[in-house]
């Protein structure tokens, strides 16, 4: 019986050694300090993900950026065409499309080597029409546009730069001038001066509508001054 006694003595005494604060158990010291080692580099982590991420946006949007031409358009010596290239000697420019304000002209033109020439016939035809039904001759008056006078277009180029071809769309603007006479039978004398650029497009711009909405614009007197007709006269 008294031995019984002291092995339950030893027992208890087990017990209450068993009993010992599990973080102070050196063990469990290390995976603590070895879990909180890990979710500092998890964030670590995470975070330079995320610069990682935003620096790799920025250098796309640089990449995309130095590859963007600017078209240049030289009128001919004609008088009747724009002869396209792009601005950066770099950038070779192998053909392009061509939007012009559907009520205008609704075909899409092309522009496509040797030449890569846009005619401006059958614009300058269609801004006969329009001219003598928004101006009005009058006796011995002379109207002029002033050079601010200009049709929007948007320019699809295919065109080449550090060896890979690539697409853009963009907003130009034709720049015009145009004379009328009060002589009944003299049509306006429409004088083209260049091409203007105005802004790249996003990939969901769609030409057509674009040109539409700011063709309208113009019409109800919404604000777009650049391509507006202004006159005066002599």
């Amino acid at each position: 019986m008294q031995s019984d006694d002291v092995s339950g003595d030893k027992m208890a005494g087990t017990d209450n050694a068993t009993a010992v604060n599990p973080w102070l158990i050196p063990s469990n010291v290390i995976s603590l300090a070895s879990l909180v080692v890990a979710m500092v580099a998890l964030l670590a982590s995470v975070k330079s993900c995320l610069v990682s991420d935003q620096a790799y946006k920025l250098t796309e949007e640089e990449y995309k950026a130095a590859r963007f031409p600017v078209l240049v358009g030289t009128v001919n010596d004609k008088g009747d065409a724009l002869l396209l290239r792009a601005a950066d000697s770099a950038m070779t420019l192998q053909n392009a499309k061509v939007y012009y304000p559907p009520k205008l002209l609704h075909e899409v033109w092309t522009v496509s080597p040797p030449a890569l020439e846009l005619s401006l016939l059958a614009l300058r035809l269609t801004l006969e029409d329009e001219i003598n039904k928004r101006v009005k001759k009058e006796p011995g008056q002379i109207k002029i546009s002033d050079e601010d006078a200009g049709i929007p277009i948007v320019i699809e180029p295919f065109y080449v730069a550090k060896g890979e071809s690539h697409f853009d769309r963009a907003l130009y603007l034709v720049r015009l001038q145009f004379t009328l006479t009060d002589d009944p039978a003299s049509p306006p004398h429409v004088k083209f001066l260049g091409l203007t650029f105005i802004k790249h497009l996003k990939t969901e711009d769609e030409p057509h509508k674009t040109l539409s909405h700011l063709w309208e614009e113009m019409e109800s007197g919404g604000g777009v001054t650049f391509h507006q007709p202004k006159f005066f006269s002599d």
